[in-house]
């Protein structure tokens, strides 16, 4: 779907539709981050949104695994 060549302007309207659809987002990220032949440009952005959730993720773990009493 998004291969090596550059990314037209509806390539990332499909791109933003998909990524806005509940379950279907996360197919899309693992299949975009897997891939070897997705754009480059592509890649390095969906790691860009995916990096900040695993950082408040670990930090999350962190805490809880610090002071108990407060997790849910």
């Amino acid at each position: 779907m998004f291969t090596n060549r550059d990314m037209q302007i509806g390539d990332w309207w499909l791109f933003f539709i998909l990524i806005a659809i509940p379950l279907v987002n996360i197919f899309v990220i693992i299949n975009i981050i897997l891939s070897s032949t997705v754009n480059r440009s592509l890649k390095n952005y969906v790691l860009a949104i995916i990096l900040p959730f695993i950082i408040i993720l670990g930090f999350e773990l962190i805490f809880i695994s610090i002071f108990p009493v407060f997790s849910i």
